[in-house]
């Protein structure tokens, strides 16, 4: 299960648990896209990030490095 596909059930579990009493708002009646595009700008933010670490610290030791790259 990738970071997305976790952030969207912890989206979708937070918004079931606050919501649940309101018989108007379900997640179910909006469009997969609305939870699916945030989800997408999150992994793409973490990943720039991680690239950027790479590349303007090469010289950090190789534990460091593999710790950013096992939590990307």
């Amino acid at each position: 299960m990738g970071l997305c596909c976790k952030t969207c059930a912890l989206l979708t579990a937070f918004t079931t648990i606050f919501f649940a009493n309101d018989e108007t708002f379900s997640l179910s009646r909006l469009h997969p896209l609305v939870l699916i595009i945030p989800c997408n700008r999150i992994v793409g933010a973490i990943t720039v990030q991680t690239f950027l670490y790479y590349h303007r610290f090469p010289k950090d030791h190789i534990s460091l490095k593999f710790i950013v790259g096992f939590l990307w």
